[in-house]
């Protein structure tokens, strides 16, 4: 819906002014913020058309105005600006994300924490389904006579271990017997292409390794399992009880431990960058709520999205910014994590 540059400047006053103080704004204060504001009889009248429009409300007949839902949508989409984030704010997340880079599996887990810490919002991290994910690399480290280090890697980032015990003891020279044959049968491939009958397949090529090749081989199938299915992490869901009534928090809380509903939302949309109006979602667990995502990835190619969760009334400028700059973060280090992969 058009706005005159009038209006658009009004609700845009009006919603800046509300993030930041939860009060009501009324045709006086706007006469002294506004360049070039008109008298407050003309301020109020253009108050009451977009009230009338459904972009404000006015809780009390003696009160100012607050934006309702729809005010709030059409400044994220039309009038917000980025705030750029402070140098203490990108030097705190350059130094807790070198940290966390040493744990290439988890970072995006631990991403999700810097972030909820940074905005004090309940935050997430959450991984895409993508059966076209190529196995870059699997390696194999025999830790002892029947431990097993198996590490997972894919062409697009994406870290997975597991701890393997043997039945019975495993020989140096059988394990490069082994290594050999999942590089070979493995590597390259897809996780679409890594079905069931593909692991026979390979059994089968074994031969007289088949048997200790067993439990590798039903390791990896999990691991190919899980690293093809979507997945998501949050990070200070209790910090949801000091943002909503009791009883929304409650339900929210809910929800999001189901994890399957608010997966579809943040999967739903296709947004490098962008802000859910929960009352869009078709979740009435999500409304008055609002998340801000942002899409991380590696080789151009997106990986998952991290974001946050919090009220309507929330500093949408400085929270696009942030998570912005943590999803860049999280990139660089899954690229370098490609780049050394590529270099080993």
């Amino acid at each position: 819906m058009d706005l005159t540059p009038r209006k658009q400047a009004i609700l845009a006053a009006i919603v800046k002014y509300h993030i930041a103080t939860g009060a009501p704004v009324g045709s006086k204060w706007l006469t002294t913020t506004l360049e070039n504001a008109p008298s407050s009889a003309t301020l109020r009248n253009e108050m009451s058309e977009l009230s009338s429009m459904g972009f404000l409300t006015q809780p009390h007949t003696s009160a100012g105005r607050v934006p309702t839902n729809k005010g709030y949508e059409f400044y994220v989409s039309n009038l917000m600006q980025k705030d750029e984030i402070t140098d203490r704010e990108k030097a705190y997340i350059n130094k807790c994300m070198e940290e966390a880079a040493a744990d290439t599996e988890n970072v995006h887990i631990l991403a999700a924490k810097i972030l909820s810490l940074v905005t004090g919002l309940p935050a997430f991290a959450a991984k895409s389904a993508d059966e076209k994910a190529v196995i870059k690399k699997v390696q194999l480290s025999l830790l002892g006579g029947r431990l097993i280090m198996m590490v997972v890697i894919t062409g697009d980032g994406r870290t997975k271990s597991k701890l393997i015990r043997s039945a019975s003891l495993i020989e140096e020279d059988k394990l490069s017997a082994l290594d050999s044959l999942v590089k070979t049968q493995v590597e390259g491939k897809n996780f679409k292409e890594l079905s069931f009958a593909a692991m026979q397949n390979i059994y089968a090529a074994a031969g007289s390794n088949a048997l200790a090749l067993m439990p590798l081989m039903a390791s990896l199938f999990d691991i190919i399992n899980e690293m093809a299915q979507p997945q998501i992490d949050f990070s200070g869901e209790t910090k949801i009880y000091s943002l909503f009534s009791g009883q929304q928090a409650a339900r929210l809380l809910m929800f999001l431990e189901k994890k399957d509903g608010f997966l579809s939302v943040v999967e739903g949309t296709n947004k490098e960058t962008g802000v859910i109006f929960g009352n869009h979602t078709g979740f009435y667990e999500l409304e008055n709520a609002t998340v801000v995502l942002s899409a991380y990835g590696a080789k151009d190619s997106a990986v998952g999205k991290i974001g946050v969760i919090g009220p309507t009334r929330m500093s949408y400028g400085h929270i696009v910014s942030v998570i912005s700059y943590l999803a860049e973060k999280l990139g660089e280090i899954l690229n370098q994590g490609i780049k050394d992969l590529e270099e080993y």
